[in-house]
């Protein structure tokens, strides 16, 4: 790792990464609350999992906060505390692994249903989504055993292994619902209209996520003594959340 006076692609990318995340903690928030203004009468269920994912948000960023205060404010002019990673940094990961995994839930519940309850189907999803979380929970507990940020290259298997897993998921969700969307074409123009610009919207969701993993891993595969990884991954649960949240409203 480069100097701890060296802040600009370490610690400054991190605060970038925060600041943008708070940001789109802004939108959940008035998403959320349009939402329960907009669909009191909604499935119960599904209000749970919008609530579950407001309160996600809410530790986010206030885990966020915490960890980079500790960095900038409490060790202000104390590089060494640089090189260590702070208990809410680690906490932040898994947090952001059982986010996506909610999400990813309710995405696997919609398959449920334009599969014509496929058990077989959302049982290899499930499997995938659960084995990702797992992998998380593994990668962020080696993560606290060795709590440098020098360590980092070290956990570059864990860490490749936990986002392949989670681009997996998404291509599943992604393909599966735009197979069964396209299955259920009814041959009349308006409804092949909505049944179209869901598929494109389940197609661009995991196109988006694909690239986002992608560029992740390449940048924590090539540059892992830089924290601009950690300045993407802060944000790419947040960016599930609205993606979450904008295909119900």
């Amino acid at each position: 790792m480069p100097s701890p006076l060296n802040l600009n692609d370490t610690f400054g990318a991190f605060l970038i990464g925060i600041i943008v995340s708070t940001m789109l903690f802004g939108m959940t928030c008035i998403q959320t609350f349009y939402y329960f203004q907009t669909y009191s009468g909604d499935n119960p269920l599904v209000k749970i999992f919008v609530s579950a994912i407001f309160i996600f948000g809410f530790l986010h960023a206030a885990l966020s906060t915490h960890a980079i205060y500790h960095y900038t404010i409490t060790n202000y002019l104390n590089p060494k505390a640089l090189l260590d990673s702070v208990w809410s940094f680690t906490t932040l990961l898994e947090l952001s692994a059982f986010t996506i995994f909610v999400v990813h839930l309710f995405y696997i519940w919609r398959v449920y249903y334009v599969s014509r309850k496929n058990i077989t189907l959302v049982i290899l999803i499930l499997v995938v989504a659960f084995t990702h979380t797992a992998a998380s929970a593994v990668m962020t507990f080696k993560i606290s055993q060795f709590p440098h940020f020098r360590g980092i290259p070290q956990f570059l298997p864990y860490i490749v292994t936990t986002l392949s897993l989670s681009m997996a998921t998404d291509i599943f969700i992604a393909g599966f619902l735009s197979y069964y969307l396209h299955q259920g074409r009814s041959g009349i123009r308006k409804t092949d209209t909505i049944i179209n610009r869901l598929i494109i919207y389940a197609i661009n969701n995991g196109l988006l996520a694909c690239v986002f993993i992608i560029l992740i891993m390449i940048l924590v595969s090539t540059q892992p003594e830089k924290f601009i990884f950690i300045g993407l991954y802060v944000n790419y649960s947040h960016r599930k959340d609205l993606t979450y949240e904008t295909s119900l409203i």
